[in-house]
């Protein structure tokens, strides 16, 4: 019987990738679909709280018979109206990206955790264990799948999300130029 050598073998962690993947790629699946359909959804809420009506509403008081605006809508309009060099901006995107930047280190905290769930029962503990590779390599294929993955699944999310909320708030508000995407 061949002993395993110390060093690190590329072969023997896409391997374990490969093993890991195929035994878990169910939850994986799950676990991916869930964290974008939270962030979706946080940003659909997102954009519900900006409250894109409110420019309507102070078109409707300039057209009124008395042509004032009432302080609130002038507030809510002078809110709205956010410029950045001039340029209207969405409200939504930045509170998107500051959903965004604290919803990432809980991911990745909940990511971790999961990473080693197969430690959970004497007998996962002595397959983990029993598996051909060096401790080091275990768990880098881990980091691979849980860190890495995670984070590129995260960032495809948050496109996915802000896509999503700027195709369902545009087709609301048709014509309502100010509605915009995350700048990539």
């Amino acid at each position: 019987m061949k002993s395993l050598s110390n060093n690190i073998s590329f072969t023997r962690i896409s391997q374990l990738l490969k093993k890991e993947f195929f035994e878990k790629r169910k939850v994986l699946i799950l676990r991916s679909i869930i964290l974008i359909a939270i962030l979706t959804s946080a940003t659909l809420f997102i954009g519900v709280s900006n409250n894109y009506h409110y420019e309507n509403i102070t078109e409707e008081i300039d057209n009124s018979p008395s042509g004032k605006y009432t302080p609130i809508a002038y507030e809510c309009y002078h809110d709205y109206n956010f410029q950045i060099n001039g340029v209207p901006t969405d409200h939504a995107i930045n509170d998107s990206i500051i959903f965004f930047l604290f919803a990432f280190p809980i991911t990745m905290a909940l990511s971790a955790s999961f990473a080693f769930e197969g430690m959970s029962s004497k007998r996962k503990k002595i397959s983990f264990l029993m598996t051909p590779a060096t401790t080091l390599e275990k768990y880098i294929s881990q980091f691979i799948i849980y860190i890495f993955g995670t984070s590129i699944i995260f960032i495809i999310g948050c496109i996915i999300a802000d896509f999503v909320r700027f195709l369902i708030f545009s087709a609301i508000y048709p014509g309502y130029g100010i509605i915009q995407m995350i700048p990539s």
